[in-house]
């Protein structure tokens, strides 16, 4: 029996996660692309207070690419020059696979936290590598496409 602070185990959340990886992807979310890497968002679900995201990424150069970091923000959709800007960062509270380096394709699925935010922000997803070259992508996910979320 495995007992834990977040509601639902981590087995729990690891079958779950398996299924979503199983399911085929016919019509992706949201996508981008920047230099030669790519992140898809190929599906959003939901159980209770738990936010299941199934990214995919991709590299189209013949460079593998080395993570450095996989960061997760809520931030403002449009940013001008004279104002504040508030940017909050969101810890996945799970992952089904560690995310280290890949050469063409790696899907994983990232749970995290029950969070709403105003229609003015942005949960933006981003990527970066630890070469000098520094290549960056970031994906901008909408509010309604969380609200639009499939559920367990």
């Amino acid at each position: 029996m495995e007992i834990s602070e977040i509601g639902l185990s981590r087995s729990q959340m690891k079958n779950l996660a398996f299924g979503l990886l199983t399911k085929g992807v016919h019509h992706p979310v949201r996508s981008t692309q920047e230099n030669g890497v790519g992140i898809v968002l190929n599906g959003i679900s939901t159980l209770g207070d738990y936010i299941f995201l199934d990214i995919s990424f991709t590299n189209t150069s013949n460079v593998s690419y080395n993570v450095d970091e996989l960061r997760f923000f809520i931030e403002d959709k449009k940013i001008t020059k004279a104002t504040n800007v508030q940017t909050v960062e969101i810890n996945p509270l799970w992952q089904y696979q560690t995310l280290k380096e890949f050469e063409k394709r790696h899907r994983n699925v990232f749970v995290l936290k029950k969070a709403t935010f105003p229609g003015s922000k942005v949960l933006k997803v981003s990527l970066t590598e630890k070469q000098i070259s520094g290549r960056t992508v970031n994906l901008k996910i909408k509010y309604g496409d969380i609200l639009k979320a499939d559920t367990f």
